[in-house]
Formats: structure tokens, sequence, C-alpha cells
């Protein structure tokens, strides 16, 4: 049930500008990377993705996130000579902003002697920050800071690491029994797994046409003698928040692909939460693997849903594989025991 390590310790954001901390934004990421999952945005974000709902999904989904502050932090410009931090779509602000809004911990790092920003000189929306304890990170004792600052993450992302994995095909391997499927709306295809190994499982969608959606249901992730993922019985309103990553391939044709969270018996078209992406044809390599963070309120207990629709040739094949679902924090009562 545990996930690995690396996945457990959560994602850490980097903040930065690189006219301000060009040098330790690309030496804090060499040396963090090789322990955590650190997103920064150079690296993590591929040409021809959408900047701003890219960062906006990496913020959601991270455990953390550093925000490095050097002397020029707040004085950057822009062509009409107003503060950059000013402007309420500057990329560092929204960052920030993403992150107050939902209360992930944000870690200053005070470059080289910079001073922490009072509330006072920040916009209204970041005032908060200046609330925030900084760390000081200077290049002339570098390792040392490192060790300090990695203290801190390592403290923040004991509360990250409270996941509870569960589904996780990479462990055992899909099994074509944990799901139920339908084809609607004309759609006819087959739904099938094609390899055995658990590290190496992929599950197929082989579409025949281009009409209607295929659908399918995970009815087998759960808890420890637990039947749902989001058991009844919990206060009306009681916020959960679930985690999905896959892989997924396209062959010969695009495909809509969504996820969501179904309220069990709910009539047709209500769902809770909805993820949609659009998967481009390629043979030869996977898409940005898909990491969705559904926080919803409980309403009743729940299946995930997966839909594939709006597929724009046929035949055609949607693949889909390394499948995770996970809980962060659950009720106590329902953290399943670890087998001996």
């Amino acid at each position: 049930m545990a996930e690995s390590s690396r996945e457990a310790s959560g994602q850490i954001f980097m903040c930065y500008r690189r006219e301000d901390t060009r040098w330790p934004a690309f030496s804090l990421y060499d040396a963090l990377k090789e322990r955590f999952q650190v997103f920064k945005d150079v690296e993590s974000i591929q040409a021809s993705e959408d900047f701003v709902a890219k960062i906006n999904t990496a913020v959601e989904s991270s455990a953390v996130l550093l925000a490095l502050i050097g002397d020029r932090w707040l004085t950057i410009k822009d062509a009409d000579n107003s503060r950059r931090i000013d402007n309420p779509d500057d990329y560092l602000r929204l960052e920030i902003d993403a992150a107050l809004a939902r209360d992930i911990p944000i870690i200053p790092v005070l470059v080289d002697g910079t001073r922490m920003p009072g509330e006072d000189v920040l916009p209204p929306s970041l005032a908060k920050l200046a609330r925030c304890n900084g760390l000081d990170l200077r290049e002339d004792s570098f390792e040392p800071d490192l060790g300090r600052l990695v203290d801190a993450l390592d403290k923040i992302l004991s509360d990250a690491r409270q996941w509870i994995t569960l589904y996780d095909s990479r462990s055992s391997g899909f099994s074509l029994s944990n799901f139920h499927i339908d084809f609607w709306e004309g759609a006819a295809g087959e739904f099938k797994l094609v390899t055995q190994e658990a590290d190496n499982d992929t599950l197929v969608i082989d579409r025949r046409n281009n009409d209607g959606r295929a659908v399918f249901w995970l009815v087998k992730y759960d808890y420890i003698n637990s039947p749902n993922v989001i058991p009844l019985g919990d206060a009306w309103g009681t916020r959960r928040t679930f985690r999905v990553r896959c892989k997924v391939q396209a062959h010969d044709a695009a495909h809509s692909f969504s996820l969501m969270l179904k309220p069990v018996g709910a009539p047709p078209g209500y769902y809770q939460d909805l993820r949609s992406h659009r998967i481009t044809p390629d043979t030869d390599t996977l898409t940005p693997p898909i990491d969705d963070q559904f926080d919803v309120p409980l309403m009743a207990d729940c299946q995930l849903r997966l839909e594939d629709h709006d597929v724009s040739a046929a035949p055609t094949r949607l693949e889909i594989r390394d499948l995770i679902v996970t809980e962060r924090k659950p009720p106590s009562n329902l953290i399943p025991v670890a087998p001996n």
C-alpha cells in the first residue's frame, strides 16, 4: 500500500525570477532533485503547453513552495516602469497567490543576505508571505544553508507523506476485474489488458469508430476492509483530497480523456469534479503524465470514472499505464494497517 519514498515525498515547486536568482535556482534545483520531486518551469514545462494552466496545476499539486527572493525581487520593473510584482498577471505573483489560496506551505529562501519583505511593500494578495519564516541561502555557505533547507523540507513533507495509496498498478499490475467498462452513444470497441508485468502493464481501449464515449470505472480501489474510496458516514461537507496519476498515449487520432469522481447512484451527468485532457496522437512517446488533484466536499460514496471521447478518426487506440490513486490525510480510523 505504501508509495515509494520519491512519490511519497510530495512535490516541491520552485518560484523565482531569472533576472534575480538565476544561480541559486539552478544550483538548488540540481541539489534537491536527487532527493525530492522538484518542479521548475524551465525543465518542467514543455514547448506549446499553456504556461499559466501548467503553473496553476503544478502549484496546486505541490506540497511546498520555495520562494527564492533576491535583492531585485521587489524592484524589477516592466516596460512601463511599474513594479512587476504589482501586476496581477505576473507569473511569480500568480504562483505565490495560488499557494497562499490553497494553504500550501511556503518557505522564503533569502539569497545572499536579502531581507524578508514586509507587508507594507507587498501587494495585498501577497501580504501573508511576510509572515512566513525565511531561510538564508548564501553562495559562500551554500552547503550548510542547503542542509538547513533540506531539514525544513523534510519536516514539512512528513505531512505530505500522509497520502494513502488506494490503487497502484505498478505494485501488482492491472486487473480487468478492477474496472467496469461500457461504450455509450454508438461507441464501439474493446477494453483489454495487453501486458501482464506490473512494471509495464498497459490498459488499452481499441476504438472501431469515432462515435460516443468509452466509459470505465475503477471499482476495486479502496481502504482495507472498506468498500469504497469515499465512505458514507462522514459529516456532510467534509472535504477530501484525492490525487490521480497516470500516463496516457494515443495512436492514430487525438483523444479527449476525462477523469471525474462520480457519486454512486447519482443521475447521468452528475459528478463532483472533472478534469479533461487533450491527448494528441504520437506513436513513439507518451504525453506528459496526468497528475490531477480532486479537492471535493463529501456527498456520497464515489467511484473514479474515466472517459475517452471525441476521437477524431477511426480505428484508433488509447493506452493507459502507471495508474495511481491516493488520498491525503484520510480519517484515522480508515488508514489501513500495513500488512505483515
